[in-house]
């Protein structure tokens, strides 16, 4: 790697790692942040979709492509641009909830439909399934805890990655000597 772009590595990780104990201790404008990133990620996957079908030959275009890269262009707008971003915000923690108690749900299902000589992790995951089922009920009628829930887990994850980016930068700076 490049020594010049090697220092991008902490400098990326410090602020990563700041960003991490901000959205811990600012949970609300975690989420904020979070449907923001989710508007963007939408803008850019619906211009690469409108791209992607004006590059390909007209024989070989697909107007799925075309219509869904246009919607996620329009939506992508509409949530950075025009106001969205508070909208996914507030509905995000009931998405969260409504995840972890699918997931749960479908761990209970699996647990009691599967035919399994190990019933030791058969009623760990129906324990697991029970939880979770449990958990994403009290998110739901809770979406405060939910939202906590989203940004703790966006801090958590966000102070990981910077950690491991300050650590790829001491491991390549050790291995060039």
């Amino acid at each position: 790697m490049s020594k010049s772009f090697k220092w991008l590595l902490p400098i990326a990780g410090l602020f990563i790692i700041v960003l991490g104990f901000m959205t811990m201790f600012r949970p609300l404008a975690g989420i904020v942040v979070l449907a923001l990133f989710f508007g963007l990620s939408m803008l850019v996957s619906g211009i690469s979709e409108i791209a992607s079908y004006c590059g390909q030959e007209k024989g070989n275009r697909s107007g799925m492509m075309l219509a869904s890269g246009i919607l996620s262009t329009l939506a992508g707008i509409w949530v950075v641009f025009r106001g969205g971003t508070y909208a996914i915000a507030v509905v995000m923690p009931y998405i969260f909830a409504a995840w972890v108690m699918a997931a749960g749900i479908m761990r209970i299902a699996d647990a009691v439909t599967r035919k399994s000589e190990h019933d030791g992790i058969k009623g760990w995951e129906l324990a697991i399934g029970i939880l979770s089922t449990i958990l994403g009920f009290a998110l739901m009628f809770n979406p405060l805890f939910s939202t906590a829930m989203v940004s703790f887990t966006m801090a958590f994850t966000m102070i990981a990655h910077g950690i491991g980016l300050l650590e790829m930068f001491f491991r390549l700076r050790k291995s060039e000597g």
